[in-house]
């Protein structure tokens, strides 16, 4: 995992990183790490659901994961859950 590396050089005092809470929270050291959240500007996350439909029809399973996808991310995203995700 990238995310890995990147705890343990900001842990040793040498470097800063932006990552996840999650993952922090699950890898770091909370009292070796300085941990800020940030608030402004906002930070945005893209992500893109496509398959190359023009070429040829998406296989089966690659439907169903998309319609996953879609599915598990709308409620908690209408709901503001999920700060930073907009579903369109």
């Amino acid at each position: 995992m990238e995310s890995l590396g990147t705890i343990r050089i900001a842990e040793s005092g040498e470097a800063c990183t932006i990552l996840p809470c999650s993952v922090v929270a699950v890898h770091g050291d909370p009292r070796r790490l300085g941990v800020r959240r940030i608030v402004g500007p906002a930070l945005r996350r893209y992500i893109a659901l496509r398959t190359a439909t023009d070429r040829y029809e998406p296989r089966d399973a690659a439907v169903v994961v998309r319609r996953g996808i879609v599915e598990v991310t709308r409620e908690p995203a209408a709901a503001g859950r999920l700060p930073g995700i907009h579903l369109t």
